[in-house]
Order: structure tokens, then sequence, then C-alpha cells
């Protein structure tokens, strides 16, 4: 995720006190969760958050969530301030009545002095500085909210978070990043970064699953995602980990074409013998999956998984020949030091990625490196 992004989320939702977080009408029930999660950082930080929902149903169903944020009603009315300078002529007592057309104040008082100059009226603010949208296309998804209220949510100030394209971004700040399947990841990211210790937050953690489920399954209902989560153990690491390895269908791809040239490299250590695997990808392989080489690294944990138990690492070679020619690396048990000064690397979440010249094959850089690996396994 761009970093970027990150900071934008956090700099717009620490600046608002009150904010409002609306629920589309239709497969709203996707973001529920994401905006139950963050609901609750943020009224942890001492803002007030509204989630504007109809879900307020499923109350008795979702007591594993904290749904006090949740409201089916938006607060609408704007609070004007009239002002009147009493500190040189006292007032003994006001009153005030009410016609068709006029509001009358009436001040009783020692003093004839008061005038139109000793009064001020501070103008009506909405009772949200801020509107928190999730996997929102538009503002008319909000359905009947929108309907009634169109200038609550036109003039006040709105970020955007989403995984789906905005075509016509309707916010001053729109954060789109469509590697993922669902806002819930992006907010997970943001957690991960601004707010790690929330994650031991069972409430927190259980809203992020509701909207992982929901999104990634489109056949489940909210009901059936709730009774899915209450079977879920209480170990809220495991929970934790299968956050982290949720990914896109474009990262999938990745996967597929990563192992689609996959090798296994023989390496001795002590005596004993072992393996690496080892790939190669080509410009073909980024551009048929709409990914970057930013992408393996993010892919890289969830990577080992579709590896054999016994591989000890693994080593990719690139040849984009649009933007770079990159190694990545990632032995976990292998002192790579020598490694990294040798090839002028730098490590990016864990993994060693180094460059290499424009002039070289794929294939002989690959094998050169793969000796300059065995020969560190055997120091």
């Amino acid at each position: 995720m761009i970093d970027n992004n990150l900071e934008l989320i956090h700099n717009t939702l620490k600046s608002a006190h009150s904010i409002l977080i609306p629920i589309p009408e239709i497969q709203g029930a996707e973001t529920l969760g994401s905006a139950l999660a963050i609901a609750r950082i943020l009224q942890s930080e001492g803002k007030n958050v509204t989630i504007l929902s109809s879900y307020v149903y499923l109350q008795n169903s979702l007591q594993f969530l904290d749904l006090s944020a949740i409201s089916s009603v938006i607060q609408s009315t704007v609070e004007s301030i009239i002002s009147i300078d009493i500190s040189k002529y006292p007032v003994e007592s006001i009153k005030y009545d009410i016609t068709d057309s006029q509001l009358r104040i009436y001040l009783h008082s020692p003093s004839d002095k008061f005038n139109a100059d000793l009064v001020s009226i501070q103008p009506g603010q909405y009772p949200y500085d801020l509107i928190l949208t999730l996997d929102t296309k538009n503002w008319t998804k909000l359905g009947n909210a929108f309907l009634q209220y169109p200038h609550i949510f036109l003039e006040t100030p709105s970020i955007a978070i989403s995984s789906i394209d905005i075509p016509h971004p309707y916010s001053e700040r729109t954060v789109v990043e469509n590697q993922y399947t669902s806002s819930a990841e992006i907010i997970f990211e943001y957690i991960k970064v601004y707010s790690r210790h929330s994650l031991a937050d069972k409430n927190i953690i259980n809203g992020l699953l509701l909207s992982l489920i929901l999104a990634n399954n489109k056949n489940l209902s909210l009901e059936k995602t709730i009774i899915k989560l209450r079977e879920l153990p209480n170990d809220y690491e495991v929970i934790i980990h299968a956050l982290e390895s949720i990914i896109s269908d474009n990262h999938l791809l990745l996967i597929g074409r990563i192992l689609a040239h996959l090798e296994f490299i023989q390496v001795e250590k002590v005596g004993q013998n072992t393996r690496y695997a080892y790939s190669k990808l080509f410009v073909h392989d980024f551009s048929k999956t709409n990914t970057t080489e930013q992408d393996i690294i993010i892919i890289y944990r969830e990577l080992f998984k579709y590896l054999p138990k016994d591989i000890i690492g693994l080593h990719i070679v690139v040849d984009n020949a649009k933007s770079s020619k990159q190694g990545y690396l990632n032995m976990p048990n292998l002192d790579m030091s020598n490694l990294q000064l040798a090839l002028e690397g730098e490590y990016q979440e864990g993994i060693l990625v180094y460059n290499y010249a424009s002039s070289e094959d794929i294939h002989t850089t690959g094998k050169e490196m793969n000796n300059k690996i065995i020969e560190a396994f055997q120091l």
C-alpha cells in the first residue's frame, strides 16, 4: 500500500472530532465490520463517531462486536449561536417568542443602550466535521440518507477509502487501493502502522473479519457470516495471521507465474543436503497479472505456503525491461550480511532487494547469484 495514502488517512482522522460513517444501503454488510473496527479505534481516541446503518436490528446476533456507534438516524439539525455583549449593560431577564416569520428576543435591562452592534450571530455548523466512506462508489449508494440530507454530505469535509475504483471522485480526499479485495484490508494496513496495539482488541479483529469473509465469499449472507465468526477460535494471533494472508486475485495470479518458473537449488550445509526455491519473472508476467515488482514484497510471505516444507528460502530474479532488473532474496536462517554488502542490496520488509546491470542477461545473472548463495551457505 502507498505510504502517502496511509498518511493521508491518518492526518485526516487525527484532525476530526465528530465523524459520520455512512453504510451503503446495497451490499452495505461488506463494509459494516470495517466501519465498526475503525470506529472502535477512533472512539478510544476520544472522538465522537456515528455509523449510519440500518443493521441495528442485528444487535442481538452481533454480541461479539461493539455496536454502540451504530445509529439508524442522522443528526441533521444545524446549531447557530446568537451572542449579545452584556459586559457594559446588565440583563435582568430574557424571554422570546416565535412567529411564522420571526424569532423575537426580549431583554429586560436598566439600560436603554442595547443596539444591533452588540449582537452577533455565529453561523451554524453541521454536527459532523468529517464523513468517512468505505467501498462506496458514489453518494447515491447511500440511498435514503443521501436523498433526505444531501446538503450534509455535499458540504461536510469527507474522505473516501475504497478497494473498488471510484470513476468520478466525490470526495476531496480519495484513497483507492484496488489491489485489495475489501476496505477491511486497507484499514488493517492502517492499524498496523498507526495503532498496532489495537490488534489485541477482539472487537476490532472480529469486525475486520466480518467484512473480509463477506468480501471474499459473495455467496455468504451477513447472518451466515455471524455464525461462521462464532465458530472461530479465541486465538487472535491466528486471526491476525489470517488477515495478513488475504490476497487479491492479481496477487494470486502473480504467485502462479512465480510457481510456473520455479526451480529447486540443492545446497550442502554442515554435511546436510537442503534446498531453496528459485524463480524468474519477465515483463509479460507483470503485464498479464496487472502487477509490479513491489507486489513481490507484498506476497512473499504468502508464497511460502505454496512451497514444499523443506524449502529454506526463496530467490526471485526479475527482468522487467520497462522499469528495472532486480533480485529478491529471503533466506530466514542464513546470515546474508556478506551478500548484502557484495550486492549493495537493501532490505524491504525483511526481503533483500538488489539491482543488477541492465546489460546482463537474466539467466546468466540468476546462475551467478545462485552460485554466490551456495557459497554463502558453505561458509
